[in-house]
């Protein structure tokens, strides 16, 4: 209301440079705003000898996030939700990549990159289907779903598992 406490400043020539109102939008105008920085070289720069940390602490439902626009139209966005995942995403895909809490990376379209040095390509219901991996032997391993895989090679060795049809050719001894 119009007894709202404000500050105005303007430089000549100019007007309302920075507007700080109690009870409303507030702006800057003026340049790049430094916290911690007397010279910033951005619109924002925060500079710190500590982590120059940037918070953003939502107190109720939904997740804190960073959104990115371009010319005023939404792009993308990162937010970390309440199980601690962290989501990477833009308008069409939500969200493109994942982090789960368990350090697994998750893509969009069924690729999972596991924390137990794993690849996991996942059917539309998101069933692991086929898995590249490597396991604690060094033996890499492609397969379906099971733990002694399709195809395991080890040192230029070469196991199968299962029934294999087709031709093969030897191009070595």
């Amino acid at each position: 209301s119009g007894d709202d406490g404000f500050l105005e400043l303007g430089s000549a020539g100019t007007s309302n440079v920075v507007v700080l109102r109690a009870d409303g939008t507030s702006h800057f105008n003026g340049g790049n705003v430094g916290i911690g920085a007397t010279n910033p070289d951005s619109p924002l720069e925060i500079e710190s000898s500590n982590d120059p940390l940037l918070n953003l602490n939502k107190t109720g439902g939904g997740n804190a996030a960073l959104h990115f626009e371009h010319a005023g139209t939404d792009k993308g966005y990162i937010y970390v939700d309440t199980s601690m995942n962290m989501h990477f995403g833009n308008t069409s895909v939500n969200p493109t990549f994942e982090i789960t809490s368990a350090g697994t990376g998750i893509f969009a379209n069924n690729i999972e990159l596991s924390n137990n040095k794993s690849i996991n390509f996942k059917n539309t219901s998101g069933t692991v289907k086929s898995i590249l991996s490597v396991d604690s032997s060094n033996i890499t391993k492609l397969g379906d779903n099971s733990s002694s895989g399709v195809l395991q090679l080890n040192a230029g060795t070469a196991i199968f598992a299962g029934s294999v049809s087709g031709s093969a050719t030897s191009t070595g001894s």
